[in-house]
């Protein structure tokens, strides 16, 4: 269970404030409000990400879980540890690893038949983003851990953004 669920807004250039989104997810429980805890999470976790099955182990009342927040100068190319088999766009042969990809940067040319383009155009499948501000809570089971509307409607309030949202093993 190393995968994380990634929350990014949807625009990859959006610049977010960091310490206002940090403010409301502490106002509205979703990280402890305690000034020394920055991304810990807090006691409304459970109301704004949806856990199916067992993930993740809940003990003693609480969540084992954590909530990262990772933030860059310039776009970033985030994840790529598919779920689903991913293909190359226009011949649709198979993506033997996304996150090696993602690590060759742009612009990508397939291995059998030469097709190029670049990271943007593959089709990720809810297993990469690029973008300047990405929140991660982990662990999860992939497909197991959903952000709620209203969290989604919340982090787009607080930005101007609308938001999405993948699973990952975690690079950062």
């Amino acid at each position: 269970m190393d995968y994380s669920l990634f929350l990014h807004p949807r625009k990859a250039h959006a610049e977010i404030d960091r310490q206002g989104l940090l403010k409301e997810l502490k106002a509205i429980g979703f990280l402890q409000p305690d000034p020394s805890s920055a991304t810990r999470p807090g006691p409304k976790l459970m109301e704004f990400i949806t856990y199916l099955g067992c993930s993740p182990a809940l003990s003693s009342g609480g969540i084992e879980a954590s909530v990262k927040l990772h933030s860059f100068d310039t776009p970033f190319w985030l994840g790529g540890e598919a779920i689903d088999r991913l293909r190359f766009p226009g011949c649709g042969h198979v993506i033997d690893s996304g996150a090696a990809l993602i690590e060759q940067g742009d612009p990508w040319q397939c291995p059998e038949c030469g097709n190029h383009g670049d990271l943007a155009s593959i089709g990720w499948r809810r297993s990469a983003a690029r973008a300047r501000l990405f929140i991660e809570i982990s662990p999860i089971f992939p497909r197991e851990a959903v952000p709620s509307d209203a969290l989604l409607d919340r982090l787009q309030q607080v930005s101007g953004q609308p938001w999405r949202w993948f699973y990952s093993r975690s690079r950062l």
